[in-house]
Parts: structure tokens; sequence; C-alpha cells
């Protein structure tokens, strides 16, 4: 890519990052929702991009999710240590059952994502945010392989859709 191309694309990114976060902000305020889920966004972001341009994601961002999500958890009296470990449990157990089944068809640093989005979501939160992902991803390949841009045994990465499928289940939660 030109140097011109890379600066537009951070910039991109900076900006839908921004915009996410206002409107985070604006259905929760100032409140320990609003930093959680807005770090939530910020780790998913991270992901999504290291795994568009390596097609991997570092443990490093994992930890970190799985940290913060853990401090943001046991700040939440509502939802708590436990919520978060059974979202983590349904975040990281769903994906590597459809890992398996695709034989390979979602990587093991989406299944690792999903299990920080489950303790930052909880349970219920969890498994919408996995149903929205999963139909969004098979929706764009889906229009890739009309489109004759891939084919269906063409990979493309998941983490696009959980950033866009758990945006969503924030905001319309």
């Amino acid at each position: 890519m030109k140097p011109e191309t890379e600066h537009l694309k951070y910039f991109a990114l900076g900006l839908l990052l921004v915009t996410t976060h206002i409107f985070i902000f604006g259905k929760y305020g100032p409140t320990v929702r609003f930093a959680a889920y807005g770090l939530l966004c910020t780790i998913l972001l991270a992901a999504c991009l290291t795994d568009m341009v390596n097609h991997t994601i570092p443990d490093r961002i994992i930890i970190l999710g799985l940290l913060t999500g853990t401090a943001a958890a046991a700040a939440n009296p509502s939802a708590g240590i436990p919520g978060a470990v059974l979202g983590s449990v349904f975040g990281a157990g769903l994906p590597a059952l459809l890992s398996r089944l695709t034989r390979g068809g979602i990587g093991a640093g989406d299944v690792k994502l999903f299990a920080c989005v489950g303790i930052f979501l909880g349970p219920d939160q969890t498994l919408s945010a996995l149903l929205a992902s999963t139909v969004l991803s098979g929706i764009a390949g889906l229009i890739l392989a009309v489109a004759r841009c891939r084919s269906m045994r063409d990979s493309i990465p998941f983490t696009p859709f959980i950033y866009i499928g758990c945006t969503a289940v924030i905001l319309l939660a």
C-alpha cells in the first residue's frame, strides 16, 4: 500500500472507533458499562486490524481482553464474575464447536477472542453477538462468491464480523 493510503486507512479506523464510542456513550452515559463496552470495541478493532493484515490475532490482545473484561465484570455488580465466567464459556465453547464442525472454518484466535467477548457481554448477549457475527460473515461470503471475488473455499477474516456483531448487540440490547 502507498503511504498516503496507509494514513487514510488508520484515519478511517480511528474515526470508526470514535464514532462507536460516541454511540455507546449516548446509550450508556458515563458509566462502568460505557467504559467496559468502549474498551471491548477497542480490543475488537485492534484484533480486527491485525487479523486482516497478518491473518492472526496476537495473544497479547486476548490476554488484555481477558484481564480487563474480568476487572470490568468485578466492577459491575449486576452481572459480576459468575456471569462473566459463563459468558466466557459460551463465548469460547460455541465457536470451538463450530470450528470443529467446519474443520477449522473459525480459527483459534477467533475462538479465544469470543472468550473475551463473553466476559464483557455475559452469556445472553454473547450468544446474540455470535449469531449476528456468523450470519453477517455468511452473507458476506455468499456475496463474495456470487460476485466471483472469492470461492466458497477461500477464507475471510471473521474478526470484522465479530466487531460488527458485538457493536450491534451493545447498541441494540
